[in-house]
């Protein structure tokens, strides 16, 4: 844990829940639109007829959390030792592990986000 409290794993966490909520709203405003001309909808309903319009954020945000929950806490993790030119694996803690600090790279403009967590 850092000193302020937030590692890389709680970092990455808030910033996926936070795009969640965005997306949320997003979807929420649209329906609120579609409601507004009269036409009731459900959430699901305007989902499925959105052509797969919200499939691929919604779907990308839940296999990125699923990503984070198997990488947090202690755990072995491949790696690509560019020494020897092969995969090896390595025991890592949340901030070390390469798969959550290469999650995070597109968050890496946002607020709290640590130089020392990019990618080797």
């Amino acid at each position: 844990m850092r000193p302020n409290g937030e590692d890389l794993a709680t970092w990455l966490r808030r910033q996926l829940k936070d795009d969640e909520a965005a997306v949320e709203r997003e979807i929420q405003t649209e329906i609120g639109n579609v409601l507004a001309v009269g036409v009731p909808i459900t959430r699901e309903e305007f989902l499925a007829q959105s052509g797969g319009r919200w499939h691929s954020p919604l779907a990308e945000l839940d296999a990125r959390r699923r990503i984070l929950d198997l990488h947090t806490g202690p755990h072995e993790c491949p790696e690509w030792d560019q020494t020897v030119n092969e995969s090896c694996t390595g025991y890592y803690g949340a901030e070390g592990c390469p798969t959550l600090r290469l999650l995070a790279v597109p968050q890496d403009h946002r607020p709290g986000y640590r130089d020392e967590w990019r990618p080797a």
